[in-house]
């Protein structure tokens, strides 16, 4: 008989410790995520090591249901650790608030659907969203890790909220500068689809997201982005909510109701997105005349 996932995790985590070699600290907790997803993850921490990138054990699980001897995943784990350590630098160094002080940014996440997780985050509430902080930091040579900033780490850090936000607002228009261009000709650049929009009837969609994809929904508040795209467009903008990593503009020209857009964005966080990656299911209106974003 096959194991609970309870009783898998635990399993894992003793066979690991029992591979021979180095001497591994081997610990599993549950990992909260976004919009109230949350994760296994198993840590392997050898000698003198102090930070290492939690393992999801979810996929593995199903690979243990599917028929795979647990020393089989156990194995193939421990390779995904290998392909994953870090820099060899203790933790006080990677998160010092010198050290990462020129790597604060700022992203939205959703209120509504992150309030437990948002408890110990400091953040600013826009509309149905939540403006909060991270700070990068190197890993591997040629890999980074997003950390949010927690309410603990400012007290740590011995510095204001306000500084904090501060310091966000003008690094990251700078570090991820925006990037607005037409959907269809990003999706073509990228090989994902034949250029469409063409008939009369079709309304163009622009998309605003930064050079990155990486968080880009945050480019909606950059200073000017959003007055920018609607002198260009020549129109006031609806903005779709696509995901956390971009958002889509078009001209409001009265043609679709609020209804029909959000019944568009629903189902396109239902059956496109991943659930982490949702970022609200409302639809907004930039107004060129008063500069404004407001929830539609």
């Amino acid at each position: 008989m096959q194991q609970t996932y309870e009783q898998f995790r635990s399993d894992l985590a003793d066979s690991i410790r029992s591979i021979p070699g180095e001497k591994k600290n081997v610990s599993v907790r549950r990992v909260p995520k976004l919009n109230g997803v949350s994760y296994y993850g198993l840590t392997i921490l050898g000698e003198g090591e102090s930070v290492s990138p939690a393992i999801y054990l979810e996929p593995y699980y199903e690979m243990y249901r599917a028929g795979m001897s647990l020393d089989t995943v156990a194995g193939l784990v421990m390779k995904e650790r290998e392909s994953h350590r870090v820099l060899p630098v203790p933790v006080e160094t990677l998160t010092a608030f010198s050290e990462v002080r020129d790597r604060i940014r700022y992203r939205v996440i959703n209120y509504e659907m992150n309030k437990e997780f948002l408890q110990d985050i400091p953040f600013r509430r826009v509309l149905d969203l939540a403006v909060v902080l991270y700070y990068t930091v190197d890993l591997r040579l040629s890999e980074t890790a997003t950390i949010f900033v927690r309410c603990d780490t400012v007290r740590r850090w011995g510095v204001s909220e306000e500084d904090l936000f501060s310091l966000a607002e003008s690094a990251t228009p700078v570090a991820d500068p925006p990037c607005v261009c037409p959907l269809t000709k990003l999706l073509v650049e990228l090989g994902l689809e034949e250029e469409i929009w063409d008939e009369p009837g079709d309304v163009p969609l622009w998309i605003i997201t930064n050079d990155r994809r990486t968080f880009g929904s945050a480019c909606m508040f950059y200073p000017k982005v959003l007055a920018e795209t609607a002198a260009f467009i020549g129109a006031d903008l609806f903005i779709l909510p696509s995901s956390i990593h971009e958002v889509l503009a078009m001209p409001n020209n009265g043609t679709l109701s609020r209804e029909e857009l959000e019944l568009m964005v629903r189902q396109i966080n239902v059956t496109q997105v991943k659930r982490t990656e949702v970022l609200s299911d409302h639809v907004y209106s930039y107004r060129r005349g008063e500069r404004a974003l407001t929830l539609l």
